[in-house]
């Protein structure tokens, strides 16, 4: 798909016409970016100067300790944004990098400009603005998700919430899991070979029903 036609696709531009995005990607100095599979895309330290927009692919949001142990905060989609998190900061903090999970397409633009309006005040830039903010929303309210999973003290308890996320964003008993093994386990900050052996059993005492990725959720009385 043609780039332009992805970031006016974006939700950072929605309600946004298409000649006055084009206008914006001027105003706000923006410039595209490619990443290969695997590559970090924002390491602890760099400095602050853009807010970036995922045109294309998958990113997680993660952070490696000095032991080597991955730990995966949320993944940030497509159309979605990285690196707001830390304007007005010298620089990333925290030891949260970001890291492309398949090949993927950022819009760099610079947070100065993005966060003040032009000298025309233009509607479509406070369009824009209104947009980032909802944004922004949208990933608070993940992050709050995610602090709802990892306060369970149980692994299992870990499991049955994100599961029954899974089932209120997808209205359904039978939820395809985004993340595989790996990177549910990093997500769930537990351990690998313990949550699949939690899985099986779930399995086996007919709480749910495992296929690759997918899950039925079974026995709606013994989740609540």
């Amino acid at each position: 798909m043609n780039n332009q036609l992805l970031i006016s696709q974006h939700t950072l531009f929605e309600k946004v016409p298409y000649e006055e995005t084009m206008r914006l990607m001027q105003c706000l100095r923006a410039h595209q970016k490619q990443y290969k599979k695997g590559e970090r895309i924002v390491v602890d330290g760099m400095p602050v100067q853009y807010v970036c927009a995922v045109l294309s692919g998958r990113i997680f949001m993660d952070r490696i300790d000095r032991f080597g142990n991955r730990y995966l905060y949320m993944e940030i989609p497509s159309r979605g944004l990285l690196g707001e998190p830390y304007l007005y900061s010298e620089s990333w903090g925290g030891d949260v990098s970001y890291t492309a999970i398949t090949d993927c397409t950022i819009l760099l633009m610079e947070y100065g400009r993005l966060l003040h309006l032009c000298p025309r005040a233009c509607p479509c830039h406070r369009q824009l603005l209104e947009n980032f903010i909802g944004l922004l929303i949208q990933k608070n309210q993940r992050l709050m998700q995610k602090i709802e999973i990892v306060s369970k003290k149980s692994l299992r308890g870990r499991i049955q919430t994100y599961l029954r996320l899974l089932m209120r964003q997808q209205r359904s008993d039978v939820v395809a899991c985004p993340l595989n093994r790996t990177e549910m386990a990093e997500f769930l900050c537990v351990n690998r070979s313990a949550m699949t052996r939690e899985l099986f059993c779930m399995q086996e005492e007919g709480l749910i029903e495992l296929k690759k990725q997918t899950v039925r959720i079974k026995n709606h009385r013994l989740w609540e």
